[in-house]
């Protein structure tokens, strides 16, 4: 039997060539076609297994191409070899080798596919056997090693230096400080891109800075703040922001270059404000928390532009690696043609350094807005009812109208029921138009933006936490901060049957109810309200959970990531 191995590689000249010679010999042919595209007609072939042994053992002469690991083996065994080098190779690395082994007689050196009936008969009658010569490197490395002085090594070197750009505020955004942090204590130079502080957060008096370094975190704010007027109004932001933050990576890079530039989306294209610094020899890595594709569908209720799609898997392709916040989240990356390899998956858990009160640096917030009258606002100082607390962005998609809905069919049921909202958004208006024209004034408090110290006061004092999200192509594939908060602070939590959460939260840890029904939703909070053994259940085995899940485990792999890239 004559035998033809290419290894792992492809060559389809040589698998033609000898497909087509088979018709010819007086022996079978049988080949090992590895990844070429041409597949044999007139004989056996096969692409990979797992031993070529039993091949070798049966074949009269070896034809392969020059790859150095089959023909030392096939030496080794001392087998008549053909080698034909691979004209597809970026070098001449093969040629030097088939030389010099074709003039000391151990292969023939087959340079014309058009000679290959002799190559064989030559190969089985001139041939001398290989011997494999004694390796020395090991003694001339010994030789060199005693003939050099020892010296001292310094331990002294610089840091690495990564930067973190996102478009928020830094003391806003406890994601951003929690990665931050995180670089921070595992010792690299950190420095940080963001938006303007917001005024709410400045203190009169005082003389305000864009540049600053807080706890060893270089912080560098950019004149831009997002007004959230319209779409026109987030382009210009976006824009705006863009510019800014290109022009100071790359002026900070100039000076002293970063190793790693992390970028957290959205926007996506956002990752394009690195693009001197990776053509300087900075890698990226891009933080993708949301899918705006499926956001999109979800606001507006049509499919998204192809722009957008393009824009998400260019991000994706332009970054040297990828961060997102779950599996589902990640398979949707890959399904639309993202490489599976460059994507890590870390969830959004909450650290929880950063949800105590500090005083010296106070969390920036958005210009508080002024409540309707009638609405109640501030902290009971009773605690006779079952409080119900949902906080973040008051948005349509968040379900306030599915809580407004179960509040009202239990309000005669569970007299001292209360639900309490934190936070603002788009959906504000409507959702306080909603509380009074249910009559729900005396059940439901709407404070508005608190204090990071309020919310963390609020959150302790209530009996559950809910995340009513609608089910949504969006929905479906991410996971909210509130979730991990409210689990963290021990509380049992009410949570809309949602993929991405169901897939990490079995229901003996959260409490579900069906997405977009207050009727579900009610009955699930009646039945927490009738089974105290139920929430504490709950606390227990989510707290469980969250303990594998928490970010001493999280920045495990998100510092890896880094490690990686800075080798």
């Amino acid at each position: 039997m004559i035998f033809v191995t290419i290894g792992t590689t492809e060559f389809d000249a040589l698998i033609e060539t000898m497909d087509k010679l088979s018709t010819e010999l007086s022996e079978p042919v049988v080949m090992q076609i590895g990844r070429s595209r041409y597949e044999p007609k007139h004989c056996d072939y096969f692409r990979f297994v797992p031993s070529l042994t039993p091949y070798y053992e049966q074949a009269s002469v070896v034809i392969s191409h020059g790859g150095l690991g089959i023909l030392t083996e096939v030496m080794n065994r001392q087998l008549p070899l053909i080698a034909v080098e691979d004209p597809n190779q970026p070098d001449r690395h093969q040629q030097q080798i088939l030389q010099i082994w074709s003039e000391n007689k151990h292969l023939v050196w087959c340079q014309d596919l058009g000679k290959i009936t002799s190559a064989i008969i030559q190969a089985k009658a001139e041939l001398d056997p290989y011997q494999a010569p004694e390796c020395t490197v090991h003694t001339h490395i010994k030789d060199y090693l005693k003939q050099i002085e020892p010296k001292k090594v310094s331990h002294t070197t610089s840091k690495k230096r990564v930067c973190v750009i996102r478009l928020s505020t830094y003391f806003g955004d406890m994601s951003v400080q929690r990665e931050v942090a995180t670089l921070h204590d595992a010792g690299y130079e950190t420095h940080v891109i963001c938006m303007d502080a917001l005024l709410s957060e400045r203190v009169e008096g005082e003389v305000y800075q864009r540049e600053l370094t807080v706890d060893g975190i270089h912080v560098h704010r950019m004149p831009t703040r997002r007004k959230k007027q319209g779409l026109v109004r987030y382009m210009f932001d976006y824009v705006s922001f863009f510019l800014l933050a290109a022009l100071k990576v790359t002026q900070l890079h100039v000076e002293r270059p970063f190793d790693v530039i992390q970028v957290n989306t959205m926007p996506d294209f956002l990752i394009f404000v690195a693009l001197i610094p990776k053509l300087m020899g900075a890698k990226l890595v891009v933080m993708m928390q949301e899918p705006v594709p499926e956001l999109w569908e979800t606001m507006r209720g049509t499919p998204p532009p192809k722009p957008i799609k393009w824009m998400e898997q260019g991000a994706l392709m332009f970054a040297n690696r990828a961060l997102t916040v779950t599996q589902q989240l990640k398979d949707a990356y890959v399904s639309r043609g993202a490489r599976a390899d460059k994507i890590s998956v870390i969830l959004n858990v909450p650290e929880m350094r950063f949800l105590a009160s500090d005083d010296k640096n106070p969390p920036e917030l958005p210009e508080l807005p002024e409540l309707p009258t009638g609405i109640p606002t501030g902290v009971s100082s009773s605690d006779d009812h079952f409080t119900l607390i949902c906080h973040g962005a008051v948005e349509k998609r968040y379900g306030h109208d599915t809580m407004l809905g179960a509040v009202s069919l239990l309000r005669s049921q569970i007299p001292n029921l209360r639900l309490k909202i934190l936070g603002a958004g788009s959906y504000e208006d409507e959702f306080v138009a909603q509380i009074k024209q249910l009559g729900l004034a005396e059940q439901v408090q709407f404070l508005g933006w608190v204090t990071l110290e309020q919310m963390v006061q609020e959150i302790q004092a209530a009996d559950v936490g809910i995340v009513a999200q609608k089910s949504s192509p969006y929905s479906n594939l991410v996971q909210t901060n509130k979730m991990y908060e409210y689990i963290a602070f021990k509380k049992p939590v009410l949570a809309s049957r949602l993929r991405a959460v169901e897939a990490y939260f079995n229901s003996e840890a959260l409490q579900y109810f069906e997405p977009n029904n207050p009727q579900s939703l009610a009955e699930q909070i009646l039945y927490l309200y009738k089974n105290p053994n139920r929430r504490e259940a709950l606390v227990n085995n989510a707290y469980e959970l969250y303990e594998h899940y928490q970010w001493d485990n999280q920045k495990q792999i998100y510092l890896s990531t880094f490690e990686v890239l800075v080798r």
